[in-house]
Order: C-alpha cells, then structure tokens, then sequence
C-alpha cells in the first residue's frame, strides 16, 4: 500500500512531523513525502492512504494547503490531517487540522483518524516526545488504513 504525507511548513516543524509520520507508516506502507509545492496529481492517483499538515493558523488554512486540497478531484480513499501549533488553547493558536479533515471530507475521503495537533516550542522546534507521539501516530494510521483495505 502507498500512503502520501503533503505538508506545508514555514520554519521546519511541520516538515520535521511529516517525516516522523511518515516513519511510523514505513511498516506498513511506501510512503512519499512532498511539500504542498510537490504534490502532483500523479502522487494523489497512486496513494491508498492521504495524510496532510499545515502549521496552525487562526484565521484558516495556509493559502497553500487550501488551493491544494480544494483543486482536489472527488476521491474515496482513506486520509488523515494533521497541523502543528504552539502550546495554548485552540482559540489562540488555531486548529488547522479540522479545517484540512472538513476539506478531505468534502472531496470524498474518509478520515480514518480524528484531525490531529502536535506542539512546537517558541523557537518554532519540535519537543522529542512530540516527534515520538508523530511517529507513533503515523504508525496507528498505517495499522488502521491497513485493516479498512483489507475489509
């Protein structure tokens, strides 16, 4: 099975808890990683399992994911959403990963996983255990998308 991780990071973090995604799904499936700039509708065509992150914005999505999933064509396959934010309360720092999970739904997709938040620091780094929590998470998505294939 092949799983798709797009992501759209300003100052690294959001990339950094793709590529731990993408870590934990490696038992399971191949995986490709792409910024929001590099997904292509042949990586979409190919992909059994969709995972998309955004850093948390208040006031939506990034311009980036949001052209990028509304260009999407109506597809019924399994996805996920992710986004990366300071710690605070939702009102504060934003929730993007909702957003994303609203618009893979809209197209078709079913989310196989509740929309996701890990916390980056005030440097704008990623904590240890939250790279070990996305690492773990991406696995949990492999286990469950592979066990919704074989239904």
């Amino acid at each position: 099975m092949r799983a798709l991780v797009v992501y759209e990071s300003r100052y690294g973090s959001t990339r950094d808890v793709a590529s731990n995604i993408a870590d934990g799904l490696r038992a399971t499936h191949e995986v490709t990683v792409v910024p929001v700039a590099g997904a292509t509708a042949g990586l979409f065509a190919v992909a059994d399992l969709l995972v998309v992150g955004s850093p948390a914005h208040r006031h939506g999505l990034s311009s980036g994911v949001h052209d990028l999933l509304s260009g999407l064509e109506g597809r019924h396959e399994l996805a996920a959403a992710f986004d990366t934010r300071g710690n605070g309360m939702h009102a504060v720092t934003g929730r993007t990963s909702r957003g994303i999970g609203r618009l893979l739904k809209r197209h078709g997709y079913l989310l196989i996983a509740s929309p996701e938040s890990f916390l980056v620091t005030s440097q704008g780094t990623l904590p240890d255990n939250e790279a070990a929590r996305a690492r773990r998470w991406g696995a949990a998505l492999g286990i469950i998308a592979t066990a919704a294939h074989a239904a």
